[in-house]
């Protein structure tokens, strides 16, 4: 399973389509971290299988989920006397 190279995120010009929830398709982003971090998990396993003596070309994704990251509290900056 060789990975193509799309080249960065940055030099990208088809855009992801941003759904939330069940609407449509609100504004269209680039996700340029997520896809970095995507990409570096996918070579990643592909090293491993190499490693281990198997071919990456027989790796197979059953299974990709993504959870919503807590909302972190503000700090409320006051004058402490």
């Amino acid at each position: 399973m060789q990975l193509p190279a799309p080249g960065p995120p940055e030099t990208q010009k088809q855009y992801v389509p941003f759904r939330h929830y069940n609407g449509g398709v609100g504004r269209c982003v680039q996700a340029k971290r997520s896809t970095e971090l995507l990409l570096n998990v996918l070579k990643n396993a592909e090293r491993n299988a190499e490693l281990q003596g198997r071919g990456a070309e027989f790796l197979v994704i059953e299974h990709i989920q993504v959870n919503k990251a807590p909302k972190m509290r503000g700090r409320a900056y006051r004058v402490h006397a």
